[in-house]
């Protein structure tokens, strides 16, 4: 991996949560690739957005909910590969209802970030709430 390469990538990671709170469409936008061939994946059935325009309306419709969303992070991995690197990040959603009752609920992302001009930008984003299982101590 290229120096600095690790700190910028977790840093877009920050970033996308810093933008999420204040319910920044335009910003997290921002994080995702110049061109049509991105994707966004939430966590919820049917949330599914590819390309700006379909990210910028999934993004819309999450901000106009009652309540904002950022993540803590409690691991995140960070892999490279000249301009495409991947990663894994593990904590929770932190949800801030309008008002004011704050829930934490376990999260996770993995996705696809390229390299392009000098910034690692999102080509893919996923999100899941990862589930108990029975019989599982994990």
């Amino acid at each position: 991996m290229a120096p600095n390469s690790e700190e910028q990538i977790l840093a877009v990671l920050d970033r996308t949560s810093d933008r999420f709170e204040p319910r920044d469409v335009e910003g997290v936008l921002d994080l995702f690739c110049p061109d049509e061939d991105i994707l966004l994946v939430g966590s919820e059935m049917g949330e599914v957005a590819r390309g700006r325009e379909g990210i910028r309306r999934s993004l819309i419709e999450l901000f106009s909910r009652p309540e904002a969303y950022s993540f803590e992070w409690d691991t995140r991995d960070v892999s490279a590969a000249g301009d495409v690197a991947w990663v894994v990040a593990e904590g929770r959603v932190v949800v801030r209802q309008d008002d004011g009752a704050i829930e934490r609920i376990p999260y996770r992302i993995s996705g696809v970030l390229q390299r392009i001009n000098d910034r690692w930008l999102w080509r893919m984003f996923t999100g899941s709430g990862p589930i108990a299982v029975q019989g599982n101590d994990q």
